[in-house]
């Protein structure tokens, strides 16, 4: 064989090796140009942690449904235990309407006094104060627990401006967290929650202090 040959031979290999490298690149998501003239791929963009995501707003237009952010986890596994029950403060404000929705807001502590506070379309305007057994006040902890409530989104509302808003809160032991509902249910929000401020209004009494309310709302 001539020297030639043996060089054509050669020359003939190196570009098919090449071009398996090209083809092997290009599979992996590259580029051939970057290969001839040595650009960089771009870096993948960076994922949001779980935290991240949990204090991230979404909002919705009507008829549009957002999948839930959160990683699939026990439920009540990340909720602390309540060292210091006296600490212990169970929120649900309710905000007005553009119609006639009730406005107040009760408040449960750990030693199961209540204080509701009535601002509109109430029976009765102004504070009250009753007293629940403890039990029930462990029964709506449970509940929270049940619903995961630190894994939540601080807020769920969607793109309409004729309904009330919610607002669940729960703090102890220095811990803190709120759920906003706005139409909460139409913007990804767990329907657990739903149940979860119609037990504290059963928990708390207030529908006798709510009634049908001044301007003829429902309690």
């Amino acid at each position: 064989m001539h020297w030639g040959d043996m060089g054509a031979l050669v020359l003939a290999g190196g570009f098919s090796l090449f071009g398996l490298y090209l083809i092997a690149d290009m599979a992996m998501g590259g580029h051939p140009l970057a290969v001839l003239f040595g650009t960089a791929k771009p870096d993948a963009p960076r994922k949001l942690t779980q935290a991240e995501w949990d204090q991230k707003t979404f909002t919705t237009q009507p008829g549009e449904i957002i999948l839930s952010t959160s990683t699939a986890v026990r439920p009540g596994s990340t909720f602390p235990k309540i060292a210091e029950w006296k600490t212990l403060r169970i929120t649900l404000e309710r905000d007005v309407c553009l119609g006639s929705c009730p406005s107040y807001t009760v408040e449960i502590a750990g030693d199961g006094s209540v204080v509701y506070q009535g601002r509109a379309c109430v029976a009765q305007a102004g504070e009250r104060h009753a007293q629940i057994p403890v039990a029930d006040v462990k029964d709506l902890v449970a509940k929270f627990r049940d619903v995961d409530v630190f894994t939540l989104r601080g807020e769920y509302r969607a793109q309409v401006t004729d309904h009330p808003t919610f607002t669940t809160t729960i703090a102890f032991d220095g811990r803190k967290k709120s759920v906003v509902d706005h139409v909460g249910a139409s913007a990804g929000m767990p329907h657990k929650v739903t149940a979860l401020e119609d037990a504290i209004d059963a928990a708390a009494g207030t529908g006798r202090w709510v009634g049908k309310g001044a301007c003829g709302g429902k309690p």
